[in-house]
């Protein structure tokens, strides 16, 4: 599901803005959640415990989608989309090295070695493309691998949050949606109206970038003993 993002992240953007794309495809992830949920008869659940648990919801939202998605979009607005995506793609490497601090994991030798060999590729990936013409935007490529850190942390945050899974994204994109349509209010103002391919970048990024992937996504964390 996420390996059609750098293409879809770069069609929408040429239709509108950053911030009217991440609101829209957020408001989209939000009613997928929803929808799961009521599926699974949680919804309630789900909405009656936001209160109690508001200080962990407003620290995640804020990570992920808010912060997370502004910086990405405009990493992916000023690099081709091979380079993006491959420095964006190194947000596995620092989940495994933030690990360490944060869930207590030890890397062994093997882990190291591979961490070099994935950043070696990663560089190789990016700058040999026959593709890439002109000079690349250094800070596009600093946004790029800061969005990666901002993606580690939060999903090594959510592996301590003893909240079902699903509840926390749910209860995360409740709260991130008002946060980002105040935000593209004062910045941009909502569109009066949005065509088909605006429409279309919104719901594909909304179901398959965001709400079925971090789905399928935070529950293998969950699942798993170990996040490398």
């Amino acid at each position: 599901m996420w390996s059609t993002v750098a293409t879809a992240f770069k069609l929408s953007l040429e239709q509108m803005s950053l911030l009217q794309l991440l609101t829209g495809a957020s408001f989209v992830s939000l009613v997928v959640l929803a929808g799961f949920l009521g599926w699974r008869g949680e919804l309630k659940t789900a909405i009656e415990t936001m209160p109690q648990n508001i200080k962990t919801i407003v620290l995640l939202a804020s990570l992920n989608p808010v912060l997370y998605y502004i910086v990405l979009l405009e990493a992916y607005s000023l690099l081709p989309a091979q380079v993006a995506q491959s420095l964006n793609y190194t947000w596995a490497i620092t989940l495994t090295i933030l690990s360490v601090p944060i869930l207590g994991h030890k890397l062994t030798r093997q882990d190291l070695f591979a961490i070099v060999m994935a950043y070696l590729g990663v560089v190789l990936i990016s700058f040999s493309g026959k593709s890439i013409t002109g000079e690349l935007s250094y800070f596009g490529i600093f946004l790029a691998l800061v969005s990666t850190i901002i993606w580690a942390m939060y999903w090594l945050l959510n592996t301590r949050d003893t909240r079902p899974a699903i509840i926390k994204l749910f209860q995360s994109f409740s709260l991130a949606v008002p946060i980002l349509i105040i935000i593209t209010t004062l910045f941009e103002g909502i569109p009066k109206a949005l065509h088909l391919k605006q429409i279309m970048g919104m719901v594909y990024i909304g179901l398959f970038e965001m709400g079925l992937a971090f789905m399928c996504w935070q529950m293998a964390l969950q699942l798993s003993d170990k996040v490398s």
